[in-house]
């Protein structure tokens, strides 16, 4: 990847971690955006360059990704499932293949097992479902989030301290 400006990494999932999509039939779908979604990427990418890694098909994922980015542009980088590696059968985010540092990497994911690699890297944000309209959970990590970058820490000690299930 191109060198970055801010100091601090942020890498998102999608499904069910940023919104929620549900297949009608072959054409049709519904997608629901997880509450406070455009208002914790705005604040959060004050602070980090954003990632967007997702396990799914760059076919099933674009579609959803123009959805979320239609007024702004969030994403300084997009991960499909052909950069994810299988260990033990799992499919997996190996935030290596990123070119980061470690300790300036965050991942957030509702599949604790994309991250099963560098746990002490990641946060289990539990999964969106659509019919749950008072969903928090991105809200809630914002200041979270912020912290860290601020403290300008070692991510991985900053996590140590969090509930790491939002």
């Amino acid at each position: 990847l191109s060198p970055r400006i801010k100091p601090y990494t942020l890498v998102l999932g999608l499904d069910e971690t940023l919104a929620n999509f549900q297949q009608i039939n072959y054409t049709q779908g519904v997608l629901k955006l997880r509450p406070y979604l455009i208002e914790f990427l705005e604040n959060v990418s004050r602070y980090y360059e954003l990632i967007l890694f997702t396990s799914k098909t760059q076919y099933y994922a674009e579609p959803i990704i123009r959805a979320i980015e239609q007024k702004k542009k969030y994403f300084d980088f997009i991960f499909y499932r052909e950069n994810c590696i299988y260990v033990q059968n799992d499919l997996v985010k190996d935030l290596t293949r990123i070119g980061r540092p470690l300790d300036s990497i965050i991942i957030v994911d509702n599949m604790p097992q994309y991250f099963k690699l560098q746990k002490e890297n990641g946060i289990h944000i539990k999964s969106f479902w659509a019919q749950e309209p008072n969903d928090r959970a991105l809200y809630d990590l914002i200041p979270i989030l912020i912290n860290i970058a601020l403290e300008e820490i070692d991510v991985r000690d900053g996590l140590l301290n969090i509930e790491m299930r939002l």
